[in-house]
């Protein structure tokens, strides 16, 4: 019997007293259920042998019995080598189908061990699938974007609007009054008109007022418009911590499906080296079978090892179909859980388009206000320089006024003088005149009545 020298014995996994004769039998063996045959003696010789010391009657006939033991024991014998012959090719053969037996099992182990090692991969991979989930869970239990924050976000734009409107319309008001505050403060040039200073005087008091009250309300607006800033700030952070959450679970999910492609590809590969682990099952039967029905002697203890071992390694194989089953009960669990966190990034998506959408209607709607605050901005720019114009036309005609208010100051001083002239003149030629006649005459105080009465007379004539 040939044995191979390169097999060892610990791979068969076979205990001592496994064996017994009844796996020999139909009920214990398989190949005895399969159809094996035992040796069968042939049957009795016909021979009438003399016993030892008795008369041969017939010589001739002795000697045809002998020729018949003769002829029986070439048969015994022709039989028994051909016995021989094909225990020893069974034997060669059951060597071989062992050793591929065993390759076959090397294999599935081999196999199993990296089922089991993907199995593990798969298990972390779900309990992770797992922890994206919670976290999308948790995710979703917050508040989305596109409900406080947003809200927040909108009414923060619409007072930071509100808050550049009202800048805008206080820096307005203050360059107007610092150019009426400027115009106030410039030094009146006729010190003659006491009702016009006094009236400038009231107009910068309250333009000062107006001054005071206009940079209150600037600093109340930078106020607004830094507390503005900040919570714009603070909603920017909110939304780059949400994208950034969104990019993590997108990568997450991207890992997820490189796993899944990698696990479905070990799966095919799995389910094609059982199927060939079948085939040459199935290849293994069949030659068994056809050796079965070609050998007339009774099975050997190895071909019952393989037989065995057989047995086991469909066992095995089973259990890795089962453990297959699993693998992929577990791979459409991981599905599934890959699905809903799809669904969760889907989700985030489209809560990140309406946040978009938001973002883009008050980016209008602030276009539009700033828009119709340009508009307004030019309406009053309009305004101003035809205030201004019209501050030029007062401040001429003022001046030609002065103009003429001094030149006729002017001449009425040349007339007071010539008065005053003509007044000594014709005084002294009175005095000169009552004098003559010997008389006496007080020119001063008929001059200080004269200039109070003239006095009087001006006062209460109409302005």
């Amino acid at each position: 019997m040939a044995r191979r020298h390169d097999v060892d014995a610990d791979d068969i996994d076979l205990e001592e007293g496994e064996l017994d004769t009844n796996d020999l039998e139909a009920a214990g063996c398989v190949v005895c259920a399969l159809g094996a045959r035992r040796l069968r003696l042939p049957i009795a010789p016909q021979a009438q042998l003399p016993a030892s010391g008795a008369p041969v009657h017939s010589v001739t006939a002795l000697v045809a019995d002998a020729h018949i033991l003769q002829r029986e024991n070439q048969e015994l014998r022709t039989q028994y080598e051909l016995v021989s012959a094909h225990n020893a090719g069974l034997a060669t053969h059951a060597s071989v189908l062992h050793d591929r037996n065993l390759a076959i099992l090397h294999r599935a182990r081999e196999g199993y061990r990296a089922g089991m090692i993907r199995l593990e991969q798969l298990q972390a991979a779900q309990d992770q699938i797992a922890d994206y989930a919670a976290q999308l869970a948790r995710a979703s239990a917050t508040p989305p974007p596109s409900a406080v924050p947003l809200a927040r976000l909108f009414a923060a734009q619409g007072e930071r609007d509100d808050a550049r409107a009202e800048r805008d319309d206080l820096r307005v008001d203050l360059a107007a009054a610092q150019a009426a505050l400027k115009r106030a403060r410039t030094p009146p040039k006729l010190n003659v008109i006491g009702c016009g200073s006094f009236d400038a005087l009231a107009e910068r008091d309250r333009v000062t007022r107006v001054l005071v009250v206009a940079e209150q309300e600037r600093d109340g607006a930078l106020g607004m418009r830094d507390q503005a800033r900040r919570i714009s700030t603070a909603l920017r952070r909110e939304r780059d911590a949400a994208v950034t959450e969104r990019d993590q679970a997108r990568q997450a999910v991207a890992a997820l499906e490189q796993r899944r492609d990698a696990a479905v590809a070990e799966r095919d590969q799995a389910r094609l080296a059982l199927t060939a682990q079948r085939q040459q099952r199935a290849l293994v039967d069949e030659e068994l079978r056809v050796t079965r029905t070609t050998t007339f002697g009774a099975p050997t203890p190895l071909l019952v090892a393989h037989a065995e071992e057989l047995r086991r390694g469909a066992t095995r194989i089973h259990e890795l179909e089962e453990s297959v089953a699993t693998a992929t009960t577990h791979r459409v669990a991981a599905e599934s859980e890959m699905a809903r966190a799809q669904a969760g990034a889907l989700g985030a998506a489209s809560r990140a388009a309406q946040y978009r959408a938001g973002w883009m209607s008050v980016r209008r709607s602030s276009q539009q206000r700033r828009e119709a605050v340009g508009a307004q901005v030019y309406r009053l720019s309009v305004r101003v320089v035809e205030l201004e114009k019209g501050r030029d036309l007062a401040i001429r005609e003022r001046d030609e006024r002065a103009v003429a208010w001094r030149r006729m100051l002017r001449d009425a001083r040349r007339g007071r003088e010539l008065a005053q002239r003509v007044r000594d003149e014709l005084a002294d030629r009175l005095a000169g005149v009552v004098m003559g006649v010997g008389g006496h005459i007080d020119t001063g105080g008929l001059i200080s009545r004269l200039e109070a009465t003239f006095t009087a007379e001006i006062d209460a004539a109409p302005p």
